[in-house]
């Protein structure tokens, strides 16, 4: 089995802790800019707060209670609604905006089963998060499809949900594979540390275009939308 030297299990830490940290990043400026967001963008902004919370909670699992899987089953199940209510404010063709509310509802059922049947609470949710992979994805190409046919934007990087949506399309893409194949790495410490270092740089990528996301986002107050 492949051995890893001690440094590069003390880079993967350091790596972890600089990916954990990169969400206050677009947390502070999503806090400054609160009031310039429209509904859709707000919601987006919410998940910068779960983020930092599951990191909390994640560390406090493992070096407290020395179980976090729960909080995983967890976090994905809100991620997946908190994206889904912000596409589903995105979007505007009717039968976009229904198929995000069913699928999203479907998720809900398969990450009860996955957490109380396939997988169980205890186990990392690699089902889920590769479902959620998928789902999260078909929603991005809904709203890329949205914005190819309105053409209401010229220049695509000034669109706040746009670099929201790169951003989880190149995520979930990039780990959506991982996630299927997690726990059967839990033999192979080589295998799980370079799988985690993929999703810490990646998540990293994620949170440096949620910050430009919401920069981008016009210094026009909408708070009484």
């Amino acid at each position: 089995m492949l051995q890893i030297p001690a440094w590069l299990l003390t880079a993967s830490d350091v790596l972890e802790w600089v990916s954990q940290l990169s969400v206050l990043v677009p947390l502070a400026i999503a806090w400054r800019r609160r009031v310039f967001f429209t509904p859709a963008v707000r919601v987006l902004s919410g998940y910068v707060y779960l983020s930092l919370f599951t990191s909390l909670a994640l560390q406090i699992g493992r070096h407290v209670l020395h179980l976090n899987n729960p909080v995983q089953h967890l976090y994905t199940l809100l991620k997946t609604l908190l994206f889904g209510r912000m596409y589903y404010l995105a979007l505007r063709r009717p039968w976009h905006r229904q198929l995000v509310y069913w699928l999203t509802l479907g998720f809900i059922g398969f990450a009860a089963l996955d957490a109380f049947y396939l997988e169980g609470l205890t186990r990392y949710n690699s089902y889920g998060r590769a479902v959620q992979s998928l789902l999260l994805i078909g929603f991005a190409m809904l709203y890329f499809e949205q914005m190819l046919r309105e053409l209401r934007v010229s220049r695509l990087e000034q669109d706040p949900l746009f670099l929201a949506s790169v951003g989880l399309v190149i995520y979930s893409a990039g780990t959506g594979m991982l996630f299927v194949l997690i726990n059967n790495f839990n033999e192979s410490l080589s295998i799980l540390t370079l799988a985690f270092d993929s999703v810490f740089l990646l998540n990293i990528a994620f949170n440096v275009l949620l910050s430009f996301a919401f920069l981008r986002e016009p210094a026009t107050e909408v708070s009484q939308r």
